[in-house]
């Protein structure tokens, strides 16, 4: 009876919290709703120029961090000799025999057929190992 008595006051608590919360915020964001009603607008078009801009430059970085991300060096372990194989080189392709140019994936498709390799050879066994 107690243990009910103590979740039920913990319930009430929670929810009394997540009242006040909701005020508190609901106030907060009237007050910066009425100030940016009443803000000049030689005032408001450069602070909104300014949070599009940053928001752009976020957007780009996070970008520019995502494709840096893919040429780091990766490895795939072969499964015939379970030693590793580079995955991300300047590889060269197999229909166009041509070389990337750039450090790729070898999963992605080449850059001059538009074509993507199905296997890669294990330097070590000199085996096709399938992607």
């Amino acid at each position: 009876m107690e243990t009910a008595i103590g979740v039920l006051v913990g319930v009430i608590m929670v929810g009394v919290l997540i009242a006040f919360i909701y005020q508190v915020l609901e106030s907060i964001v009237q007050e910066i709703v009425d100030f940016i009603e009443h803000m000049p607008i030689y005032i408001s078009i450069p602070i909104a120029l300014i949070v599009v801009g940053l928001i752009l430059y976020f957007i780009l970085i996070r970008f520019s961090w995502v494709q840096n991300m893919s040429n780091k060096p990766r490895y795939v372990i072969c499964p015939y000799c379970d030693k590793s194989i580079l995955f991300t080189l300047d590889w060269e392709c197999r229909y166009c025999g041509e070389f990337q140019g750039v450090v790729r994936a070898v999963n992605k498709p080449c850059i001059h057929c538009r074509r993507k390799s199905k296997n890669i050879w294990c330097s070590s066994c000199k085996k096709e190992v399938l992607l």
